[in-house]
């Protein structure tokens, strides 16, 4: 067996037999970081919410912080145009739960949204999930493409897709090392929705199909007046302090730091007045790997503060 010529049928045979790991570390996991213990059993398909009575389910998988917001502004299209409908809001992350829950809280409270963690991908859980919540539709945000998951929507009828897709060279790189796995999942998709003219090139070497270019739905996004108001608040603040201007680097990833920072380092140096550089990363664990960076590239003196985001 190679993995390049990995079969669906094989990697639910390896999923069996690392199932017991996968469930120890879950364990570990949810001891070491409480955060992970409410609602565990639900990523293993039990204990799952109730679906709403009579009412239909359109079901969005929003696996964090990031994709359960850019997914606002096609939730509420869908339970607008759907009156009748409700929709599961699935992720795998709290904070994505969290997100969910304080965004929605109304569509929660009216029952026209159910949140729960979608369980791990093996096939007796992804199925145990579509019997349960029976979802006419499924749409995966960004880059969730499970093949199990999908494989059970294909078996048991259910339209799904990914909408707002997006693939990075390394996730590229990875497909393409298990291609032929990758390859018959994707062509499973009942639609594919691409950010970017190179995100839909990338899908199409991994799975040669229809990929449309739609844009990215977090530009559909709009901030409410409390949001404007924070923000509004902090600008003041560290302007008070600083009497500078700010430049936020906001959002990064791994690698993106060392290429933003070197390049705005001749920039910075040059200013009469150097601007409060702000430094937010998406994964805050990275912080001290940024912090390191920093003094790496002897800017550990200069204006800089560095924050974090869910």
């Amino acid at each position: 067996m190679t993995l390049q010529g990995l079969s669906l049928r094989q990697y639910q045979w390896l999923g069996r037999l690392f199932s017991p790991a996968l469930l120890a570390w879950d364990s570990w996991r949810a001891l070491r970081q409480p955060i992970y213990h409410p609602h565990r059993c639900e990523r293993w398909a039990r204990g799952l919410p109730a679906a709403p009575l009579d009412t239909p389910l359109l079901w969005i998988h929003a696996v964090s912080v990031g994709e359960t917001q850019a997914c606002a502004p096609l939730l509420n299209a869908l339970l607008e145009k759907y009156p009748q409908r409700a929709v599961l809001l699935t992720h795998m992350t709290p904070t994505g739960r969290d997100t969910g829950r304080a965004l929605f809280a109304g569509h929660i409270a009216a029952q026209r949204v159910v949140q729960c963690y979608l369980p791990y991908d093996l096939a007796g859980l992804t199925q145990r999930f579509l019997r349960h919540f029976k979802p006419q539709l499924g749409i995966l945000m960004e880059t969730e493409v499970w093949p199990n998951l999908v494989a059970s929507c294909a078996a048991s009828g259910v339209p799904i897709g990914l909408a707002n897709g997006r693939l990075s060279e390394k996730s590229l790189r990875k497909a393409l090392r298990f291609s032929g796995l990758a390859q018959s999942t994707y062509a499973k998709l009942s639609f594919l929705a691409a950010q970017s003219t190179l995100d839909a090139q990338r899908f199409m070497q991994v799975c040669p199909r229809n990929v449309s270019i739609v844009g990215n739905l977090k530009f559909d996004v709009h901030a409410n007046d409390a949001q404007l108001e924070s923000g509004k608040a902090f600008q003041s603040s560290v302007q008070r302090t600083s009497q500078r201007h700010i430049v936020a680097l906001a959002s990064t990833r791994e690698g993106e730091e060392r290429l933003l920072l070197t390049t705005l380092k001749p920039w910075l140096a040059a200013q009469t007045c150097p601007p409060l550089l702000l430094l937010v990363p998406r994964h805050p664990k990275r912080a001290s790997e940024i912090a390191a960076l920093l003094n790496e590239l002897g800017l550990n003196g200069s204006p800089l503060m560095l924050t974090k985001t869910n």
